[in-house]
C-alpha cells in the first residue's frame, strides 16, 4: 500500500517531463507560431518537419532555412543552431537543456512557451514580446 502512495505523489513530477508540443494539433502549433514570428517582425520561419512546413504554409507563413527563428526537432538540430543568433524553438522543455531558447509545449490543451533566458542571453537573441508576456521564464 505504501508504494502506491508514492507512485501518487510522484504524478507530477512525471507529468512535467511529459510535457511536449506534440499534444497540440499541428495546425495550432502553426498559429501559435506565427503569432512568433509576425511579433518578432520576421517573415519566416526555418523548420524540417514535414507535416508542421505544411501547416506552416496554410497559415502563411513562408519557410526559410535561413530564418532567423527556428523550429528544431532532431538532436542534429539542436545542436546545430545552438551558440547561433537564431531564436530557436521547440515542443519539450527538456530541451532548454540542450540550449534551445523557447520551449512550446501543450498544457490543458493550451500552448504554453517556457523561456530560458540564459540561452537567449548567450545567443544574444532578443525575445519578441508576446513570448515574453506569455512564457513562463526558467533560468
Amino acid at each position: 500500500m505504501l508504494k502506491q502512495y508514492r507512485l501518487i505523489w510522484l504524478w507530477p513530477l512525471l507529468c512535467l517531463n511529459l510535457l511536449h508540443a506534440e499534444d497540440l494539433a499541428p495546425a495550432t502549433l502553426a498559429r501559435i507560431l506565427k503569432l512568433v514570428v509576425v511579433d518578432a517582425k520576421e517573415t519566416s520561419i526555418a523548420c524540417t518537419d514535414p507535416q508542421l512546413r505544411f501547416e506552416l504554409g496554410k497559415v502563411g507563413l513562408t519557410v526559410d532555412p535561413e530564418a532567423r527563428i527556428v523550429w528544431v526537432k532532431t538532436a542534429q538540430e539542436k545542436a546545430k543552431y545552438k551558440g547561433s543568433s537564431r531564436l530557436t524553438i521547440s515542443g519539450q522543455v527538456a530541451d532548454l537543456n540542450a540550449g534551445v531558447i523557447v520551449a512550446l509545449v501543450g498544457e490543458g490543451g493550451h500552448g504554453v512557451f517556457f523561456i530560458s533566458k540564459a540561452n537567449a542571453d548567450a545567443n544574444k537573441v532578443v525575445l519578441p514580446g508576446a513570448v515574453i508576456k506569455l512564457g513562463k521564464v526558467i533560468q
